[in-house]
């Protein structure tokens, strides 16, 4: 009897070592292409050709940014209900396999300067860059519920190590400073090969953790309303529009912030990577340190509205003072105190439905997620155009909108 307990803990540990994983590949993804965007799209030697004029280049950033978005609004309606009806294993090995293309092909599209592969990439990474979500179940599946709440936190370390790897690659893979046969491709390369290691990997170990109900009814047109819950229900509605417009905020931040840093500040890929990693440990040290101890002394509710203001004063003040000291110490207190709120307003929208609604109401905020990504990605062109640091103010405008609404509401 001891000898079967310890094979079936020691299969445990091996799916939940190759989950943790890919929510690791997953997550790294966020932060591995925004320091490469500004030399893809606005260097001669990038993904554009010269002949192109500035303003063009602000275009294919911001349809770039955006493509990313329209795919993931499409694949979050679906993926879940996916692994619902054919099982975890299969659907989780055909994302690895698709965001693995998806990385390879924008590897490829590079040098040949061909900017619709390359949009086509992005495209593909979104829909398919449901993994996180479907990996989580699993590890739901697999935890017996005196284990339930470390292998929950195990979640949070994984993410967390996958936020900072990402602009790590980025930066020290991103050029041919460090070694000269790194270049602009090499980040991608690197990407895609991990997310085929990891899909072999589930190959292996991977049992299949949830009964497969092929008889579900997946309705196509779910992607249309997939949103509509949290805007809708009476319970989350408001909630909802203080999500909407503190995602707005983000979007707004993290698609437009590479390129202030490469025309204010001159950065390289290699800083820009760097200023993404101390994003990143900003989020980490939070998620791991911070937001545990604040959640034992405070309510979610007064979290979220100090978390969601403090991010609009920050970025107020490191866009009005525009130094390189600022920036950097600015970033590292937006990745503390957004990833508090962050945590704060789906706990709030999670406790206001039952438990029977927590994958409608995760997906529909999901949906609201891609949304505004889309919207900011699809407007930074133009705001760019008018002034570089323009999308920037419009983060810190509607954060102080999501922070008094949620005075009111909550």
């Amino acid at each position: 009897m001891t000898t079967k307990i310890m094979e079936q803990n020691k299969k445990s540990t091996g799916m939940l070592s190759v989950l943790m994983l890919t929510i690791m590949i997953d997550v790294m993804g966020f932060g591995l292409i925004f320091p490469l965007m500004p030399t893809l799209f606005l260097s001669t030697h990038g993904l554009i050709a010269g002949g192109i004029s500035t303003f063009g280049r602000y275009w294919y950033y911001a349809i770039a940014v955006a493509t990313w978005p329209l795919g993931n609004f499409f694949g979050t309606a679906y993926l879940g209900e996916l692994s619902d009806k054919y099982g975890r294993r299969k659907i989780l090995i055909g994302c690895l396999a698709m965001v693995a293309a998806s990385y390879l092909i924008a590897a490829v599209s590079i040098p040949m300067h061909s900017l619709w592969l390359f949009m086509f990439s992005r495209l593909l990474a979104g829909f398919f860059g449901g993994s996180y979500d479907i990996a989580q179940a699993a590890i739901v599946d697999i935890s017996p519920p005196d284990l339930k709440a470390r292998n929950m936190s195990m979640i949070t370390f994984a993410a967390a190590i996958g936020i900072i790897l990402g602009p790590l690659i980025s930066s020290f893979t991103g050029s041919s400073q460090m070694i000269s046969w790194f270049s602009i491709t090499t980040p991608f390369w690197i990407a895609g090969i991990l997310s085929l290691i990891n899909m072999l990997w589930i190959l292996l170990v991977f049992v299949e953790t949830f009964q497969p109900n092929l008889e579900k009814h997946i309705s196509w047109a779910r992607v249309f309303t997939a949103c509509k819950f949290i805007f809708v229900d009476k319970r989350v509605s408001k909630l909802g529009l203080v999500f909407f417009f503190f995602i707005l905020g983000w979007g707004f931040y993290v698609q437009q912030i590479p390129l202030v840093l490469d025309k204010v500040f001159h950065f390289d890929a290699h800083l820009i990577g760097l200023f993404f990693f101390v994003l990143g440990i900003g989020f980490a040290l939070s998620m791991i340190f911070v937001q545990p101890k604040l959640l034992k002394l405070y309510s979610m509710q007064t979290i979220y509205k100090l978390g969601v203001l403090a991010v609009a004063i920050i970025l107020l003040l490191a866009s009005v003072i525009l130094t390189v000291k600022l920036e950097w110490i600015s970033v590292f207190l937006v990745g503390v105190f957004f990833i508090i709120a962050y945590g704060c307003i789906l706990a709030l929208i999670s406790g206001a439905v039952t438990a029977n609604e927590q994958g409608q109401a995760m997906g529909g905020l999901g949906a609201v997620g891609a949304i505004g990504f889309l919207v900011t990605g699809i407007s930074l062109a133009v705001l760019t155009k008018i002034s570089v640091n323009l999308p920037i103010y419009c983060a810190v405008g509607v954060y102080f909108i999501s922070g008094i609404l949620a005075l009111i509401i909550l």
